[in-house]
This record gives structure tokens, sequence and C-alpha cells, in this order.
């Protein structure tokens, strides 16, 4: 699978045929709202700062994203037990991954900045012993942690939650 960035606001995900598995369009260049398709046609939207809904066409909530203090996002499916942990590797090379519930890294994102464009290509990386979790879903739930967090790095607005 292949991540494409068509301009700053739009993602398509293909496999090696480049046929198209999944799309996310946003509304403008915040990041709170979003529209995602897959088989079927869905909705990220901001409900509060640091704090995501994915909603079908008949508006039943399918999953969230939520940033934690723990500087790492949790991306959780309805009727999911435990949630995909997102977070960026330690080190020099800026690489982003969503991880299982067993601490296992399932898919991970290597940003790479295309000029013509003025946006992030994406190079995608899966992890084989778990391709069946991967679904173009999760893979796209990933994708906008990574473009916000991305977002975050590069001077955007930083979506934290405190409690007073």
């Amino acid at each position: 699978m292949h991540l494409i960035a068509i301009h700053s606001k739009w993602y398509t995900l293909v496999d090696n045929s480049m046929k198209e598995l999944g799309r996310i369009v946003y509304t403008d260049d915040s990041l709170t709202n979003a529209a995602i398709r897959t088989s079927i046609v869905m909705e990220i939207a901001c409900i509060e700062h640091g704090h995501w809904e994915i909603r079908d066409e008949a508006k039943k909530v399918r999953g969230s994203i939520k940033i934690h203090r723990t500087n790492a996002m949790r991306i959780k499916q309805t009727g999911q037990r435990k949630p995909y942990l997102f977070q960026k590797t330690s080190g020099w090379n800026t690489r982003f991954e969503v991880m299982g519930a067993e601490n296992e890294e399932l898919v991970g994102y290597v940003p790479r900045i295309n000029w013509e464009t003025q946006t992030h290509d994406l190079i995608l990386h899966l992890n084989e012993d778990f391709a069946a979790m991967c679904q173009p879903l999760l893979i796209l739930q990933g994708l906008h942690c990574t473009l916000v967090a991305l977002s975050m790095m590069n001077g955007g607005k930083v979506p934290i939650q405190l409690n007073v």
C-alpha cells in the first residue's frame, strides 16, 4: 500500500496496483474536520481541543482519536477493547507509528517534504505479521494523527487538553 499526497488537504491510500482503497480530504488547513472514504463514507469531526470523532453517514460514532498527556494519541474504533497507540519514535529521524494492544508496531509513517505540492509525502511501513489488522480506516486514522503531529511540530495549532 502507498499514500499519495494530492495536495495539503487530500491524501489517497492505494494498493500496489494503484487501486484506491481510501482517502482523507480536509475541509480546511486547520485539520479539524475531514471526510474519510473507505468502503463507506465517514467524517472526522473535532469535538473539542485534541479530540476527534469518526462518524458514518448516519452520524453513528465509529471511532475516536484523542491526544493524551503522555505525548501520544489514542485511536479507538467501535467494538475494540484496547485502543491503538500513536506516537513519534525517539531518534533523529522523524517517524510515527501506530502500536497495537501488545505494543507491536502495526503501521509506520515516514514523512518527506514535497515542495511542489507544499505538503508531506509519507512512506508507509506495514508490519506484515499484522497485515490483517491494518485496514484502510486504521491507516487513514494514523495518517490523520501524523498530519496533526507534523502540524504541531511545524508551528501549527497545538490542541492540548488541560485539566485544571
